[in-house]
């Protein structure tokens, strides 16, 4: 609620409801790995949607399996950084791990987890990075940029829940991979992988969280009516949500008076005139407050970080000042000397 305090004066009961926890190990469910570097596990898109970013909480338990279920190395493993790193020492090339993780709220009872299998060689390995428009969540309306190291000619991109042609830039080498503007869905999570058809483990994932779009709120204008040029008018906007994992980008809130929802007025003529809305300010709280307006309709516009927006259209009723006020009354000045 923002903030904001309520007493419950008639008593009545209920209850919130917590979401899951958002487990996630960058590299998606199967990636390779070269046994000459050291193991990096990475769970920092990891996250408690309950609580704000800077008071998160998690507690991470990592385990770790070979091909026989053995736990040579990690087991049970407790953390609080969501970076956890095997030494390249421990590491056997030819084996396949599996890996464990599962997070806890150090606040209250619930957890969630996710695994990740990783192929260990000594040989040349894939993997998928991130170039633009793909860290934790990606703006639908612009492209997305990753990139497969090593370069090879023969190798073979999939997408889970959508098509390759139909998303694909076209005229990209073979190891890039480019997402035209406006190819996948707002709120929606993809998992993209490549693979090298010569040897089938050599392959790798990554996952892509497009951000949801903007949840309606709703916006208020008091009072709704006055005289034009003289009268004080506020806007409150609230409810306006992007309920993405991290809510880490603030709303901008934008504040128009137009003189006609079309966007168009008739002059003495009889012709249609366009009239472009006249800005009254923008803040990230949503209100304004002692706006003095000349038109009937004000416009409120609401953007994400993302490229989403939502328009609110309110209206007022406003009557002219009264041109005679001072001439009608012959009392108004009281001469002094």
């Amino acid at each position: 609620m923002n903030g904001e305090s309520y007493v419950n004066n008639v008593m009545c009961q209920f209850s919130v409801k917590t979401l899951d926890l958002l487990v996630a190990i960058s590299g998606g469910s199967y990636r390779t790995h070269n046994i000459q570097n050291d193991l990096i596990l990475n769970a920092s898109l990891s996250n408690d949607p309950n609580e704000p970013p800077n008071n998160q909480g998690l507690i991470l338990e990592w385990d770790c399996f070979n091909e026989d279920h053995k736990k040579d190395f990690c087991s049970n493993e407790e953390t609080n950084d969501p970076v956890y790193t095997i030494r390249k020492e421990m590491l056997t090339a030819g084996t396949t791990l599996t890996i464990t993780l599962q997070v806890q709220d150090a606040y209250r009872e619930i957890w969630n987890h996710t695994n990740q299998t990783i192929y260990l060689t000594d040989n040349n390995t894939m993997e998928i990075v991130c170039i633009k428009n793909c860290h934790k969540e990606s703006k639908v309306s612009d492209p997305i940029y990753i990139k497969c190291i090593p370069y090879a000619d023969n190798l073979v991109w999939e997408i889970k829940n959508a098509s390759v042609d139909s998303i694909r830039q076209s005229n990209t080498t073979p190891d890039v991979f480019i997402i035209k503007p406006n190819a996948l869905e707002s709120g929606q999570t993809y998992t993209i992988s490549v693979s090298n058809p010569t040897d089938s483990r050599l392959k790798s994932e990554y996952e892509i969280k497009m951000a949801p779009n903007l949840t309606r709120g709703s916006c208020m204008i008091k009072p709704t009516n006055g005289t034009r040029g003289q009268t004080h008018f506020n806007v409150k906007c609230e409810g306006y949500d992007t309920s993405r994992e991290l809510n880490i980008d603030k709303l901008v809130y934008e504040f128009y008076q137009i003189d006609d929802p079309s966007g168009k007025e008739t002059n003495g003529s009889n012709v249609s005139v366009s009239i472009g809305p006249q800005m009254l300010g923008f803040n990230y709280n949503g209100m304004i407050r002692t706006m003095v307006l000349v038109y009937e309709h004000v416009l409120v516009k609401i953007y994400d970080g993302y490229g989403h927006q939502i328009e609110e259209m309110l209206n007022v009723t406003l009557t002219d000042l009264e041109h005679n006020t001072c001439v009608n009354h012959q009392n108004v000045f009281t001469k002094t000397r």
